[in-house]
């Protein structure tokens, strides 16, 4: 581990916020140059037009040597936590992968959740500015809870963009500039390689105006693809993204400690080594290969402990169900009820989440810094429910079958690595 690495994994461990006790188990978001917020900026430093969104992010001179490239390329494995990849240094494909100054730690956001990580890395804002606030949110301007991956109402299965019924439009429903447009106004060619099946989605669309959506339909495809496009001579710089989803769906399903995310990552190792070793050698020293994350995951064994169901106390001083995610709860009480819920929570659960009052949550700093989007405090409820150790809320009318989950702020969740593949 590079000494720039433990100085930096040192100062997000030693992080502290006024509304969490002293021992927990939590990295704070580190906006000031060491979150996933600063990475927009970098790019646009890299590609060499002005910065988008919050600083640059505050690196070792030796880890990016050149001050600015033709190509940068962003590979983004959704969930892939830190320490889950410290874990591959080591290993026969990956340990070539790692040499001295080219892996950081960044924290991601609050919530340490995709659809609020994936906004603030296409636009450079934090959740505060941008105000997606989680997997599930409510739309005070629609009466309803939102499911912000398929831009439907959260209680219906299998409806994906059911919201363009009542006018939501997800190429103006962000309040701030995704940084597309900003690299695309500077003469930037972007590029987003998505799985398929998300390619003409409404998040897609939502995040990426102005870029070119190239879909595939396996790694093999997204590989291939990536190197055709590099091969493809250019007179502007490019920014070319590219995400995979399989590690995140793997975790939620089986748990971190699964074979199959080792042989995931072990697959993902080969493709890359490949494709280090196949790229023209007269386009390396101009070419930034980066790959990070927007979360990790932490284990969560099912419990029916956790369900608010079986809790009527709870339940019935309650205006609406929760929102946000199962370990960062955004809860509406009763007009009156909020001490009568608070104590409803301390009895069932103890201290297996921290309560906190969501508007000093939001001035602590916890969603990040800047001028709030106007409908934020409508989205982040009275009061937060943060998870410890492995407690979550379920409150979907449906079983729950998930091993993993992430959105609080555990080290498994909120440390993430941004590793420069060096071509």
């Amino acid at each position: 581990m590079s000494t720039f690495l433990v100085q930096n994994l040192n100062r997000l461990l030693l992080g502290k916020n006024p509304l969490f006790p002293e021992n927990a188990d939590c990295v704070f978001p580190d906006y000031s140059g060491y979150s996933i917020a600063n990475i927009p900026a970098s790019i646009c430093e890299w590609l060499g037009v002005p910065p988008a969104g919050q600083k640059p992010l505050i690196l070792p001179r030796t880890f990016a040597p050149r001050k600015r490239y033709k190509n940068v390329i962003l590979l983004l494995v959704d969930a892939l936590g830190l320490d889950a990849l410290l874990a591959e240094s080591d290993s026969p494909v990956w340990g070539d992968l790692f040499c001295e100054d080219n892996l950081v730690a960044l924290s991601s956001v609050v919530p340490s959740t995709t659809t609020s990580s994936l906004v603030t890395l296409w636009t450079g804002c934090t959740p505060l500015e941008h105000g997606i606030t989680g997997y599930e949110m409510y739309l005070k301007e629609y009466g309803l809870i939102a499911n912000m991956i398929t831009f439907a109402p959260s209680a219906f299965s299998g409806e994906i963009n059911s919201l363009r019924k009542g006018g939501l439009q997800p190429e103006t429903f962000l309040g701030v500039p995704p940084i597309s447009q900003h690299l695309r106004y500077n003469n930037i060619e972007v590029y987003a390689f998505q799985p398929a099946q998300i390619s003409r989605s409404s998040l897609t669309i939502m995040l990426s105006p102005g870029a070119s959506v190239h879909p595939y339909r396996s790694q093999s495809d997204l590989w291939l693809s990536l190197q055709q496009l590099i091969n493809q001579p250019s007179n502007h710089p490019r920014y070319i993204w590219a995400y995979l989803g399989e590690y995140d769906d793997l975790a939620h399903q089986y748990g971190t400690t699964d074979p199959r995310l080792r042989m995931e990552l072990e697959y993902l190792g080969m493709h890359i080594q490949k494709f280090i070793k196949e790229f023209p050698a007269k386009l390396k020293e101009d070419t930034l290969f980066l790959l990070c994350a927007d979360h990790g995951m932490i284990d969560t064994p099912a419990d029916p402990w956790f369900e608010v169901r079986n809790h009527a106390g709870i339940w019935n001083n309650l205006i609406m169900p929760p929102s946000g995610e199962n370990r960062l709860a955004y809860l509406y009480p009763h007009y009156g009820a909020k001490e009568v819920l608070f104590n409803e929570i301390k009895s069932a659960w103890g201290d297996a989440f921290a309560l906190i009052p969501s508007s000093q949550a939001m001035q602590s700093g916890l969603f990040g810094t800047g001028d709030p989007h106007p409908a934020f405090t409508d989205r982040i409820g009275e009061m937060i429910l943060a998870a410890t150790g492995d407690a979550y809320l379920w409150w979907a009318q449906k079983e729950n079958t998930l091993k993993g989950r992430h959105g609080a702020l555990s080290r498994k969740e909120m440390l993430v690595p941004l590793l420069n593949i060096r071509l």
